[in-house]
C-alpha cells in the first residue's frame, strides 16, 4: 500500500494519525503489543506527535530495529534520540540494543533474551512483532542492512552486528527474517531520491537495494511517502 502525504506538516501529522490507528487496533485485540522502531531523522517528529495520543501505553513494548554501537548518551544513539522525544514521555516498556558495561555480543544476547521471555516466536524461530516501523536510505538500505554487507546473507540469527565499510563503522540490526516475520511492516520515507528508489524496487525484478528483498517477501508492506 502506498500512502502519499503532500507536505511536511501533513506528513508528520497524518503518519502519526495512521500509526495511532494501527496501534490502537492492536491494543484492542492483544494483552501486550510489541513494536520495533527504526532510528533516523524521519520518524522523530512523528513519534514526538504520537506521544501526545491517547493510547494504552502500558500495553506496549518498544524494541529497536537497529542501533549504532555507541553509548546511549552519545548523540548518534538511536535509542537515545528516540528516548528524548518519545520513550521518556510514555509509560511503555522500552528495550535498547546497547547495554551499558556490556560488549556488543553480550548486549545482543541480552536483547534477544527479552524477546524470548516476552514474545511469540514463529515456527522458524523468529519473534513476531505486531508492528515494525522502518525507514529507507537513499542507497536503499533499511534497518542497518546496507548494500554489500555481510548481514544481508544472515538467515538464522535474530540480531547481528553488521560491519558497514562504507560508513567506517559497525551497527546492530534485526536480520531479514526477523523483520519479515512481523505481522505488519510500515515504511516511512520522504524526498525525491527515496521515491525514485521506491519506484525502482516496485518496477524492476532485481535491484541492488536491500529493501527490495523485504518487498519481494512481503507484498503487504505499507509505505507512507512524503515530499
Amino acid at each position: 500500500m502506498f500512502i502519499a502525504m503532500p507536505s511536511e506538516q501533513d506528513y508528520e501529522l497524518a503518519a502519526a494519525d495512521y500509526l495511532e490507528k494501527v496501534i490502537a487496533e492492536a491494543c484492542k485485540t492483544k494483552e501486550k503489543v510489541f513494536i520495533a522502531l527504526s532510528g533516523g531523522s524521519t520518524p522523530l517528529p512523528i513519534l514526538e506527535e504520537l506521544k501526545e495520543r491517547d493510547l494504552n501505553w502500558e500495553q506496549i513494548h518498544f524494541f529497536m530495529v537497529d542501533e549504532r554501537t555507541v553509548p546511549l548518551n552519545n548523540p548518534e544513539s538511536n535509542f537515545g534520540a528516540i528516548s528524548e522525544v518519545f520513550f521518556n514521555h510514555i509509560s511503555s516498556k522500552c528495550y535498547s540494543m546497547v547495554q551499558e558495561g556490556k560488549s556488543t555480543n553480550e548486549a545482543i544476547t541480552r536483547y534477544e533474551s527479552f524477546m524470548k521471555d516476552l514474545m511469540h516466536f514463529n515456527h522458524d524461530g523468529f519473534p513476531v512483532f505486531d508492528l515494525i516501523l522502518l525507514g529507507m536510505g537513499d542507497d536503499g538500505h533499511t534497518a542497518s542492512l546496507f548494500p554489500g554487507t555481510i548481514a544481508l546473507k544472515e538467515n538464522n540469527k535474530i540480531v547481528v552486528e553488521n560491519n558497514v565499510p562504507q560508513l567506517g563503522t559497525s551497527r546492530i540490526t534485526l536480520t531479514y527474517p526477523a523483520i519479515i516475520s512481523a505481522e505488519k511492516i510500515i515504511v516511512l520515507i520522504k524526498g525525491e531520491t527515496k521515491k525514485k528508489v521506491y519506484n525502482e524496487i516496485h518496477t524492476k525484478a532485481e535491484t541492488k537495494y536491500p529493501m527490495h528483498k523485504i518487498v519481494l517477501e512481503r507484498e503487504d508492506v505499507i509505505w507512507i511517502v512524503g515530499d
